[in-house]
């Protein structure tokens, strides 16, 4: 965490008394500390598209995956649905009906 700083208390009066009165906001320590942050918040975002992405991919594969396999699942039950036809089919010498 970088480190923050306290402005020292302010005299107004004193202030007021100057001819060419200005008071040092730290504009410089501001705008470094604004674009740190939205260098932050852009490498979150980043990281966390390339996250979701990488998300995506891997569901989509596991999905062709599952997919593959439930047509090979598919394709064995229907050849052993014809083997079955073929043996219901053949008429067996042993039985007499």
């Amino acid at each position: 965490m970088p480190p923050t700083y306290r402005t020292p208390q302010i005299d107004l009066a004193a202030l007021l008394a100057q001819q060419n009165a200005t008071i040092d906001i730290k504009v410089h320590a501001y705008e470094n500390s604004t674009r740190n942050f939205l260098k932050a918040l852009t490498s979150y975002k980043n990281s966390a598209t390339a996250k979701i992405s990488e998300r995506r991919k891997h569901q989509a594969a596991e999905k062709k995956k599952a997919l593959e396999r439930i047509q090979a699942v598919e394709a064995e039950t229907n050849q052993c649905k014809l083997k079955e036809i073929e043996l219901v089919a053949r008429k067996p010498s042993c039985f007499k009906f």
